[in-house]
């Protein structure tokens, strides 16, 4: 619903509630207080004029085809260049226990 669809709209249902004539050309603004006035419902500190103008007029939202979606392909990761020689290495081991110390708050790792 474009902006003008919804001034039209909202003037109409205005014209129907109160039975008097409104200018469908106002801003959307003055819209927002000839409702708040006809109504008694206040539009929300941080809500957009046109949600609010919106919600009174009661139309329903038009929704288009699903977004498409690509299928799952899993991540391909490249393997590091010296993966073989890293597993090969012994574990780390300090004072602290088996890795660099940084688990248990001692050496690095703090």
């Amino acid at each position: 619903m474009t902006n003008n669809e919804l001034k039209q709209a909202v003037a109409d249902k205005l014209a129907d509630l109160t039975g008097e004539w409104v200018n469908r050309h106002l801003s959307m603004h003055d819209l927002c207080k000839k409702v708040e006035a006809a109504t008694g419902q206040r539009k929300g500190y941080r809500q957009n004029q046109y949600d609010f103008l919106f919600a009174f007029t009661g139309a329903k939202r038009e929704y288009g085809p699903a977004k498409w979606i690509p299928p799952f392909r899993p991540i391909s990761t490249l393997r590091h260049p010296r993966a073989d020689e890293i597993d090969r290495l012994p574990v780390p081991i300090s004072m602290a226990g088996i890795g660099n110390g940084g688990d248990s708050g001692m050496g690095r790792g703090r």
